[in-house]
């Protein structure tokens, strides 16, 4: 019951997408952290992070592992043998890494705004321009191959309804999806209308988020016992933004003690669960998502305080690639599915190892997703007023005060 929707023939490679979901954060390439005030041991802002951008690229990175595991690799119309086994198979834990981020992103970034009224058509504004434009852009490249290529769909695609919901994110008439990727994208614009509660008001918003959560809690014990728009609206998957703002007013407020020990028990959990999904099956999808949402809480909550202490140094390449990771997220299926079919005209199925293939695909879809950041999301996002260098978000002891 985590909402992850059916593939069709032209999507298969995106069942368990990265969130872009997440992706859909402020793109902090300037995430101001607080490091620790040895006067009165509290943390305050000083630096500029650049751990959740690369925690974003390994994220994104990971999935696409998986999307070439499970989906190109493991399809009788491709090559049908995996070269790395079912290592990869837990690789869309990615898409509950990104899940978290965003929790945290949205939350330090936001948290000035909450209860104030007069911030409400801000933040909906900013949150729309990252989402949608960059989004519909695609959507628009996706949608004629549906109606010029049938096959490559199952119909429910050249549904108006359908159409309608995939233009707005919105779940108004079912659950169909154009682009199977855009499942987290309508999580995610539902994590935003419940914080935009917050904004508008304080009292209500913390009421409504403390029953979004708690009916999320109840949805993990119910199975497929709820009705599909009931599974979405009330998922599992929910709490993992609830644990990103957590950690945010958690690292907001206090040093994390032990961080190397914190981040050991982090990917234990994470990768634990993994070898769990794996190889074990003895637990359920929803159970799974909490172990990987408290995985990655422990984990980036490591990262940022190992940053902010001077003991961890993100790589260029890392930051890039976060800073891309949503258009990697939208595109990088689609390229390495076409990159699939092209390798499998030019060679077939003899001669070069599939390891160096399946490796080949998964940087090409990746640096497909960078092109299209650089030449589209950036140009767009400035034109549409989005600096290249975002505000910076502090994260401080007043991540609760009332503005």
């Amino acid at each position: 019951m985590s909402g992850r929707p059916a593939e069709t023939e032209f999507s298969k490679i995106s069942m368990k997408s990265m969130v872009a979901a997440v992706e859909t954060s402020t793109n902090p390439r300037m995430l101001s952290m607080p490091t620790t005030n040895r006067a009165n041991n509290l943390p305050r802002p000083l630096g500029n992070s650049k751990v959740l951008q690369a925690l974003r690229a390994l994220a994104a990175l990971l999935v696409a592992l998986y999307h070439v595991n499970h989906s190109i690799f493991g399809l009788p119309k491709y090559w049908l043998d995996r070269p790395f086994g079912d290592t990869f198979e837990f690789g869309h834990a990615g898409v509950e890494f990104f899940f978290v981020l965003s929790g945290f992103i949205i939350f330090a970034a936001h948290r000035r705004d909450i209860g104030q009224q007069s911030r409400f058509l801000s933040f909906a504004w900013k949150r729309s321009r990252r989402i949608y434009p960059v989004y519909w852009l695609m959507l628009l490249i996706v949608v004629p191959v549906y109606f010029l290529l049938p096959s490559f769909g199952t119909g429910m695609e050249r549904n108006l309804s359908v159409l309608v919901d995939s233009v707005t994110l919105l779940h108004l008439f079912g659950n169909g999806v154009v682009m199977t990727v855009s499942w987290t994208l309508f999580h995610e614009i539902l994590f935003y209308a419940i914080f935009s509660l917050l904004i508008l008001d304080r009292r209500l918003g913390t009421l409504a988020l403390g029953a979004w959560m708690a009916a999320s809690i109840v949805a993990l014990f119910m199975g497929s016992a709820l009705s599909p728009q009931l599974a979405f609206y009330f998922s599992p998957m929910h709490l993992l933004f609830g644990m990103g703002m957590g950690a945010a007013w958690l690292i907001g407020r206090s040093n994390i003690p032990a961080p190397w020990l914190v981040m050991a028990v982090g990917l234990a959990l994470f990768f634990g669960a993994g070898a769990e999904e794996v190889a074990g099956g003895h637990l359920s999808a929803d159970m799974l998502v909490v172990l990987y949402g408290l995985g990655s809480s422990l984990i980036m909550l490591a990262a940022l305080e190992l940053e902010r202490g001077g003991r961890l140094r993100v790589p260029r390449v890392l930051v890039f690639l976060g800073n891309a990771s949503y258009s990697i997220y939208l595109v990088h299926f689609i390229a390495m599915s076409v990159l699939a079919k092209v390798a499998l005209s030019l060679i077939g199925t003899a001669t070069v190892p599939h390891s160096i293939i399946y490796l080949g695909l998964v940087a090409g879809s990746v640096l497909a997703g960078a092109a299209y950041h650089v030449a589209v999301e950036v140009p767009l996002l400035a034109l549409l007023g989005q600096r290249s260098a975002p505000a910076r978000i502090v994260v401080t002891r007043s991540v609760l005060r009332p503005s």
